[in-house]
This record gives C-alpha cells, structure tokens and sequence, in this order.
C-alpha cells in the first residue's frame, strides 16, 4: 500500500476519531464544566444558606436576648422573672422557658421544673455572655431539644452574667423546618445539619433525626454505609466544599458548608443526575457534528496525502543516505512551509554529523600522533551532539592527566628520586594504573633501603673475611716451606734410585737392542745373498741383451753404410739424407762401444756377487754367535732391572704422597690469598655500591655502619706461594740418550762378550 493511500487512510481514521474523541471530550468537558458551575452553585448557595441559617438563628438568639434584658430578668426573682416571660413561650414557639442561676439550676416556666445543668455545654457558654444554641437529649422528656440559651446580665454594661434564659424548642422539627425552608437551584436538592461527629441535627426525614443517625458509626456495622460515612468524614475534615459520592447506585452531589457561630455543618444533597438530563441536546448536537467534520476529513485527507508524500519521498531519499553513512548530501529544496522547515533542519542535521565526524576524527589523528592536549570545540555544536564531542575531550582529558602524573613520577624513578608518588585521585582501571606505580615506586625504595643495608652487612663481612684469610695464608705459607723442604731431599732420593732404574733398563733395552739388531743383521744377510744371486743371475741376462744390442749396433751400421751408398747415387737430392745416414753410423758404433764396455762390466760384477755370497755365509754365522751372548747378558740386566724399579715404585709412592700434600697446602694457601683477595675486592665494590645506592634519594636512612677494630690488609702482600717441582718419573730416560747408537765403532767386534 503507497504511503498516500496510508495516509489518506489514517487522517480518515485520524479524523474520525478525532471526531468522536472531541465530541465524547466534548461532552466529557461540557459534563464536567456543567458539573463544576452546579457544584459551584450549590457550594455558593449552601454557603448562602449556612449564613442565613447563622442569621436565623442569632436573630432567634436576639429576641431571646431582648427578653433576658428586660428589668425584671435582670432581678432575677425567680418568679417574677417566670412570670415575665410566661407570655413569650408561645410567641417564640419554644417548647419551655427557663431561668438559670449562675450555679446552674434551671427553674423552667411551664413545667415548673427545676433541673441541674451546671454540666451542660450550653448552659457554661451563655454564663460566659455567649449567647448560643445546642441540640441536646432532654432529661426531662429523654428525646431531642434545641436550646437556645443567652446570658442575662446585671446591667446595661454586660459586666457581669446573673444568670441564664433558656429557650428549649423541638429538638426535631425546630431545625429541620429550617433547613427545609432554604432554597435551592436544584431540584432533587435537600438540606441538612450535622454536628462535628457527623451526627444529624436537622433532616427532611425527621426519623434521622429522632435517633440521631450518625452515618459514620452505622457504617461500623453496616458496611452499606461506607461511601456515605466517608463522604460524612471528608465533610468533618474539610468543612467547607463540594464532593460528589454514589450510594446505592445513585450520584450525589454534595455541598457543605460550616454555620458561622456555631459548631455545626449545613450540608446540600442532589442527584447528579439532574445535571445529565441538560446535556442530552448537546449530545445529540455532537454527533451530528462529527458526521460532517468525518466527510470533510476523508475529501481533504486525500489531498493532503498528495502534498505530503511528494516531499517526504525526497526527504526519505536524504535520511537514507545520512543513514548509511553518506554525509556528502545537498539539500537545495526550499519552501516556506514545515516541509521546508523539515529541509533546513534536515540541512542543518547533515551539518552536525558531518561536524561531529570531522572532530572526531581530528582527534583520532591528534591522539595517533602523540599530540593527548588537542580538544574539540564543543561551543561548535548543539544537544547531545556536544555532550558526544564533551565525552571525547572529557575522555582524553581522564587519560591524560593520569599519564602526565606518571610520566612525572617515572621521571623522578629515572633521575634517582625513589620519593615520588602519584597523588592523584582517580577511577577504575586509572586508579589500579596509579596504586601500580606507586607499589613499583615504593617496592624499588625498600629494596634500594634493603640494599644499603646489605652492603654495608657485606662489607662488614667481607673485611672478617679478609682478616681470616690473612692469618690462614700466613699458616699455610709456613706448612709449605715445610714440606718444601722435606719434597727436596725425597726428589734426590728418588732421583738416584731413578738414575739406577733407569740405567739398568737402559741396559736391558741395549741388550734388546743388540739382540734385534743382530736379529736383524742375520735377515740382512739372507736377503744380500738372496740379491746376489740375483745380481748374478740378472748380470747373465744383461750379457746376453748387451749380445743383442752389439748385433743391432752391426746392423745398424750395415744399413747406414748402405743408406750412404744411396745417397751417394742420388746426387744433390741425397745431400740431407747422407747426411742422417753419418749420424746413424756413429750412433752405432757408439752403441757397439758400449755394449763391449758394459760386458765387461758385467762379468766383473758377477765375479764380486759370487765372492760377496762366500762372506755373507761367514757374516751370518757370526750373528748367530752374538745373538746367544746377548741373551745371557740380557737375563742378568733384566734382574738388576727388576729390582730397581721396586725400589723406584716405593720412593715414588712416598714422593707421591708428599706432593699431594705440597699440592693442597700450596692450593690452601693460594685459596686463603685469593679468599683475601676476594674479600677486599668484594669491599671495595661494596664501598662502589654504596656509593651508587647514595646517589638514589630515598625516603629515610635508618642504616647502622658498620665499625671494625682494625683495617683489612691485603693477605700475603710480600709473599708468593711456593710450588715445588713434579717428582721425575723414574723411566723416562730413551736408551740412546744415555748410550748413543752413533757412537758405536764399526770395527768393535764385542769381543768382551765372548
């Protein structure tokens, strides 16, 4: 359904129950306005009628006092006074008169009663000189009574009461024919009087009045009567108004008003249905009235429809791209009416987003760039938008107050100032951010306070330290000098006893030697005569090559002679060619010189391997010889050599032991010099220490120093550890540095060994 037809649809339904909501507010506010006239009506005639009624009854109260200021009153002759008014008792329509003494004895005229009523409310009034009227219960007749009592005075000057005239009436029809005697503008009105416990005093229905009906403690049993006790409570309270209230089903309107003078309420009753009976025409009028104002509605509807869609489509067209995001929007429409007035607001809208998005974003980019003091200026924008643009500064401002105290205290942190705290007060995650660095802050203070302390603790200790270990370096010094002394005459014991163990090992290893070698010198001989035999054989086979190469060399030089020859024929043209045919001749003859020369050679030599294989057998026989004479030298070495190195094995066990012990005094006394050391250099930085804790400002210095009796010295300062030698192994001596291969004669024979 198109928004015209909507909106043509729903001014009808707009109009036609507007229509009937005007008419039923219509007749509701005509009802209402009617109501409050009538109510003010009868508020201001029931008030009318209570000032009447007061006048009434003071004009009552006047002629009573007309008659207690005669002459003949004022004696107070007892009867005389009776006789004086006996007359008057029927003029005023009173029950009875009676004179009172002032000590409340009541002598009426007609009965001729005499009664006490010292104790009635009435009678104290009127000898006070007020004049007044009360309904009471008789004690004579024990039914209701209206008196009307007024002082009589003692002269024309009302100094002094004398006594009381009493007028008693109908205490049932007296004030009721009142009340009914008032007029009213309504017609189902009636009047009645009600004393300040909400008892009736005066009603059209006389039976309310002969047993004084109270309405409020009826509705104690009654609960009937509840809307009418609690219209009876508000009148007590009030006093004075108009109310309305349903008993029965039937509306009433009430209007009450206080009697002036007297302590009583004259209250108005009518149907509220009167009022309704006046606003049926009206009514009818409505109606009619909404029919026509319903047609007219729907004819114009439709046309307003038309006027009102084309320019809301426009402004739809707008809210949706402000809507999406799309601020780049340009309103050109203008009229004069509140679609043109909704153009300009929604010109302006656009405005104040795009404004908004513009700071916003200004501080986006100030804030990204480290610049936290740039605020947007909120005087720029209106309503909730500034309270937006307000929540960004304020935002920024709750970030970077916190941040600029921080950076103040971490400032002092890094300038050594440990006393610095945040102050501020803070929220939230900014007050845990504070109450953190403040505890870092404070956990830094005491640990530099527990530092201080500890150093001077440390160099306290390190200074005992120190002197201990001077006196324990001292000690070890002399126990090393000590067994310096005794490592010293160990070293040359075992030293000789090396020296023995060596050289009879030496002499074993040379037996050993020799043994080898000869060993050796026998295979050595094999292996010559194995190479003369075949050095001879090879010389045989050599002759026989040098044989081959002779008769090469024959040939050769045949075929250089015979190239020659060839030569020689071809003229010229054999020049180059004679000449390498020359060459080849001497090279042969050359080759045949030598193959002689080497012949001979070879046949020498092969003589020599034949005389050198004869001595080679005498050669390997004497090793043979030698070999069984160093086994028995051998034997004899090995044993000198076996109990040399027992010997040798028991000094160094001892020159062992001793070491040891050498080793770890040397080690304690290098330990106790570098404990001193230590301890010294370990005061020295704590005396650094110290010195950089002092440059930290802390909140108090409650350090004890440290005292001593005397300076740390530095341990062993002029002496150095003595380290003593490795003891010598006892076999460590290579036979040929004792006895040298090299100086061994070739012509010795061993000929001491035989």
């Amino acid at each position: 359904m198109k928004l015209g037809t909507k909106i043509s649809l729903w001014i009808i339904v707009v109009v036609f129950f507007t229509a009937i909501i005007i008419g039923i507010v219509a007749e509701k506010y005509s009802e209402n306005v009617l109501t409050h006239t009538v109510l003010d009506e009868v508020g201001d005639k029931n008030s009318a009628n209570a000032i009447l009624l007061s006048t009434l009854l003071e004009s009552q109260l006047e002629i009573l006092g007309e008659i207690a200021n005669r002459v003949r009153i004022r004696a107070m002759d007892l009867e005389v006074a009776k006789s004086a008014v006996a007359n008057d008792v029927r003029r005023l329509g009173a029950l009875d008169f009676a004179i009172a003494t002032p000590s409340g004895e009541s002598h009426y005229v007609v009965d001729d009663n005499v009664i006490q009523i010292s104790d009635r409310s009435y009678f104290q009034r009127a000898i006070r000189g007020e004049a007044n009227v009360e309904t009471v219960f008789s004690r004579i007749s024990s039914s209701p009574v209206t008196m009307f009592a007024t002082p009589v005075w003692s002269d024309d000057n009302r100094n002094r009461a004398v006594g009381v005239l009493i007028a008693r009436k109908d205490g049932i029809a007296t004030l009721s024919n009142i009340t009914n005697s008032l007029s009213s503008n309504m017609k189902t009105s009636f009047n009645y009087i009600i004393d300040k416990d909400g008892t009736i005093l005066a009603h059209k229905d006389l039976s309310l009045v002969r047993t004084q009906y109270n309405p409020i403690k009826a509705a104690e049993n009654d609960k009937s009567n509840a809307s009418e006790a609690a219209m009876f409570k508000k009148v007590l309270i009030e006093k004075n108004g108009v109310t309305q209230y349903k008993n029965k089903n039937i509306e009433y309107i009430v209007a009450f008003a206080e009697i002036p003078g007297y302590p009583w309420i004259l209250v108005s009753n009518a149907e509220k249905s009167e009022i309704i009976t006046k606003l049926s025409g009206l009514r009818n009028t409505t109606i009619a009235l909404i029919a026509v104002f319903c047609i007219l509605g729907a004819l114009v509807s439709f046309f307003v429809g038309k006027m009102i869609t084309r320019p809301l489509l426009k402004c739809m067209a707008i809210i949706d791209k402000v809507a999406h995001g799309d601020t780049d929007v340009h309103i050109t429409e203008t009229s004069k009416d509140e679609i043109g007035h909704l153009y300009d607001e929604m010109r302006f809208m656009v405005k104040s987003i795009k404004l908004m998005y513009d700071d916003a974003i200004m501080l986006s980019n100030a804030a990204k760039a480290g610049n936290l003091e740039v605020r947007a200026d909120i005087s720029k924008h209106q309503g909730d938008f500034s309270k937006i643009i307000q929540g960004l500064n304020d935002t920024l401002g709750a970030v970077v107050t916190p941040m600029a105290e921080s950076m103040v205290v971490i400032t002092n942190l890094a300038n050594k100032n440990l006393t610095s705290r945040i102050k501020g007060h803070y929220q939230g995650a900014f007050e845990d951010f504070k109450e953190n660095i403040n505890m870092a802050a404070t956990n830094l203070e005491e640990s530099m306070t527990q530092v201080e302390i500890a150093v001077d603790q440390i160099s306290a200790a390190s200074s005992e330290i120190s002197s201990g270990a001077q006196t324990l370096a001292e000690a070890t010094s002399e126990q090393a000098a000590t067994l310096e002394e005794v490592s010293s005459s160990l070293e040359e014991i075992n030293s000789l006893t090396g020296n023995n163990a060596d050289n009879a090992k030496s002499g074993l290893k040379l037996a050993d030697l020799a043994v080898h070698a000869v060993d050796e010198g026998n295979i050595a001989m094999e292996k010559m005569n194995k190479a003369m035999e075949s050095i001879l054989k090879s010389s045989l086979e050599t002759g026989k090559i040098i044989k081959t190469i002779d008769e090469i060399a024959f040939q050769t030089n045949l075929l250089a002679l015979n190239a020659a020859v060839e030569a020689a024929h071809a003229g010229d043209a054999g020049k180059g060619f004679a000449v390498v045919a020359e060459e080849v001749k001497n090279l042969a003859m050359r080759s045949a010189d030598a193959a002689k020369n080497t012949n001979a050679l070879i046949e020498e030599s092969t003589r020599n391997s034949e005389l050198g294989s004869s001595i080679v057998a005498q050669v390997t026989k004497s090793f043979l010889e030698m070999k069984e004479k160093f086994n028995k030298v051998k034997s004899i070495v090995n044993e000198i050599s076996a109990s040399s190195d027992e010997q040798a094995h028991g000094v160094n066990q001892i020159s062992t032991g001793v070491h040891e012990m050498n080793r770890v005094t040397q080690q304690n006394a290098a330990n106790a010099e570098e404990s001193a050391s230590a301890a010294e250099e370990l005061n020295s930085q704590a005396d650094d220490l110290r010195g950089m804790v002092n440059q930290y400002t802390i909140s108090k210095r409650n350090i004890t120093q440290a005292s001593f009796s005397r300076s740390p010295n530095k341990a062993m300062k002029n002496k150095k550890p003595v380290y003593l030698p490795q003891p010598s192994k006892t076999i460590s001596t290579p036979p040929q540095n004792i006895i040298p291969m090299d100086s061994i004669d070739d012509d010795d024979d061993f000929d001491d060994f035989k």
